[in-house]
């Protein structure tokens, strides 16, 4: 983590609220920097992972979504995200995800939408 956290935590901030509004650019430069400052910064990757397949680039957004798992593999969001470029296996990121916190009905009605179980029997997920 950097130095100056608050300064940080102010900056992802600014950065996220950019995202929200559609600016990706400045977004995305932000990320950049903050990510020269804390490269371990496993939500940093996940962020430009969407940038990158908001702008329709799935293989840079695979590739930052799959950085970001390599720091927390465990991490169920980043999971759900990589379903998002990557359609030929999203039903398994999403199975992986549900499988890491199946108390988020999100992730089962996600799963379902997909074809790969149906929400209500939850015992179904495939890995």
């Amino acid at each position: 983590m950097p130095s100056d956290e608050r300064g940080f935590d102010r900056s992802l901030a600014e950065a996220t609220e950019l995202h929200r509004s559609g600016r990706l650019d400045q977004a995305e430069q932000t990320y950049l920097r903050l990510l020269s400052e804390a490269p371990s910064h496993d939500g940093l990757y996940d962020l430009l992972g969407l940038i990158a397949y908001q702008r329709n680039h799935r293989g840079l957004a695979c590739r930052w979504l799959r950085q970001a798992l390599a720091l927390v593999p465990g991490r169920a969001k980043t999971w759900r995200d990589l379903a998002l470029p990557d359609q030929e296996q999203a039903g398994r990121f999403i199975s992986r995800a549900a499988s890491i916190e199946p108390d988020v009905a999100e992730h089962w009605f996600t799963l379902e939408r997909a074809g790969g179980v149906d929400s209500r029997d939850r015992k179904s997920t495939r890995l």
